[in-house]
């Protein structure tokens, strides 16, 4: 693996379009011995977690708020100016998205500046944003957030909606997965690997032969930026990671078995989505038309 990754980048993990290639990311990709139906019927258990815009992936954390990756939030009124599609599709419904709250310590807005914070320091420990909607979701029960501290070599779950790759073994062109149709939820197991230098879960893609999960799913696709990494925690799924970051062979194919996704660290922010939250009780999200 050392070989494959002498020249191995991080980008972030989604693409939003053509003009956006070199700041974004790529597709969910299976086990090349697992059919694709496994994946989607795994997903049916996590009803809460959806597309965000049709572009990347968010978890409904309450009833009216979403979690998801900043970059993919921060980019929103940049890409999305229409108020009609600016919504989070849960269990078939779609809902408005009213508000964007950034983590406070986000350090950049524009995609490519970026994709040079990313490749310098591999990774963003803030990479996490709030999307408030316009009503609450009452048909979908939200994920609750990890707070504990023992999340390392811990079997998940990576639940997102990126375009789909089927073969570890041979992933698919760069170009190929950008264009990869996504908005649909697969789920699929993995390992929690170790914590990063800077604090980021790191999250591999095993091959079969190497000791991977039955399910075994990396989170290095087209739309999956954003997508929780769920863990057991009293009996409940709750959220440990929300992907933001993926590494891959710069002159391969992505979604290939060796490739790593980075997680930001949802107990090292609980604090800010829980007062982000709370103060909201104070401020209602205005009803709008449509909603």
């Amino acid at each position: 693996m050392e070989a494959r990754y002498s020249r191995a980048v991080l980008v972030t993990v989604m693409f939003l379009g053509a003009s956006l290639v070199g700041s974004t990311a790529r597709a969910g990709a299976g086990r090349h011995d697992r059919p694709e139906e496994r994946y989607l019927k795994m997903a049916e258990q996590f009803p809460a977690v959806g597309s965000v815009v049709g572009m990347f992936t968010g978890t409904l954390i309450a009833p009216e708020w979403v979690l998801t990756c900043a970059h993919g939030a921060e980019v929103l009124d940049r890409i999305v100016s229409s108020e009609n599609l600016r919504t989070v599709r849960l269990a078939g419904n779609e809902y408005r998205i009213t508000s964007v709250v950034l983590h406070p310590g986000r350090r950049d807005t524009a995609g490519k500046r970026r994709l040079d914070v990313v490749q310098k320091e591999h990774g963003d420990q803030h990479d996490i944003a709030l999307l408030r909607l316009g009503k609450p979701v009452t048909n979908v029960k939200p994920l609750g957030l990890y707070t504990g501290e023992g999340e390392v070599d811990v079997e998940c779950v990576l639940a997102s909606c990126g375009g789909w790759i089927p073969d570890g073994r041979v992933g698919l062109p760069l170009e190929k997965a950008v264009d990869a149709k996504r908005g649909e939820l697969h789920a699929g197991t993995n390992r929690i690997d170790r914590i990063d230098e800077s604090g980021l879960l790191v999250v591999s893609f095993t091959s079969p032969d190497r000791g991977a999960t039955d399910l075994e799913i990396g989170g290095t696709g087209a739309g999956d930026s954003g997508g929780p990494v769920l863990i057991q925690d009293g009996g409940h799924w709750k959220v440990a990671g929300v992907l933001s970051v993926a590494r891959f062979d710069s002159e391969g194919n992505v979604g290939r078995y060796g490739d790593q996704c980075y997680c930001t660290r949802v107990s090292k922010n609980v604090d800010w989505v829980r007062s982000t939250i709370g103060a909201s009780r104070e401020t209602p999200s205005p009803a709008k038309k449509g909603d």
